[in-house]
């Protein structure tokens, strides 16, 4: 009978029966330790997309607010900075968008990392349906739904009926596998 563990952490020091090996409870707590050491290193990797998002908008949503009461110092539009990825690269766009005062910047990193830490430790008990909740919505979408949508709508013109018919088939399982994904994961989450 196999007893192994879906978090791959309760696995180091047992064999696939579930038996404690002889000699390795250290391993367990090192490879713990590694992980957690990992997960540190990688943070900021996670966050500054998320905190960049936030920023860009709140630039956005200042931009447009001026706009409507007039006051508008800003020669861009309302769209300048959600639309200056398009134009002049992300880089800039990141540059731009960071250029505000540094303690709310950092303000926000901080927040950023305060909040998926909370939603991680108060999550923990639910792990599995955290990760069929994420995985579903956005790993199929971003390596199979937006390709085929993207493709579908570049090429529209020059596929065949079939091709449309068989993209659109593509699109609507996956849609249907993330509706079933989410719910699966949401309904999990709260048992």
């Amino acid at each position: 009978e196999d007893r192994v563990q879906a978090n791959l952490l309760d696995n180091v020091g047992f064999d696939a029966k579930g038996a404690r090996l002889p000699g390795m409870a250290w391993a367990q707590k090192l490879a713990a330790a590694m992980f957690a050491v990992k997960l540190q290193a990688s943070q900021p990797l996670r966050i500054e997309p998320l905190a960049l998002l936030i920023e860009t908008s709140a630039r956005a949503v200042r931009s447009i607010a001026r706009d409507d009461t007039g006051d508008s110092k800003d020669s861009r539009g309302p769209n300048a900075a959600v639309c200056c990825a398009a134009k002049t690269g992300v880089g800039e766009c990141a540059e731009k968008a960071v250029s505000g005062h540094w303690i709310c910047r950092a303000g926000l990193r901080v927040a950023c990392a305060v909040i998926t830490l909370a939603v991680a430790v108060l999550a923990k008990q639910q792990v599995m349906a955290v990760t069929a909740l994420t995985g579903s919505v956005s790993c199929l979408s971003m390596s199979v739904s937006f390709p085929t949508l993207c493709y579908f709508k570049l090429y529209y013109r020059s596929i065949s009926v079939g091709t449309r018919v068989c993209l659109v088939a593509i699109g609507l399982s996956c849609l249907a596998a993330q509706v079933a994904g989410m719910r699966k994961g949401v309904s999990d989450f709260f048992k």
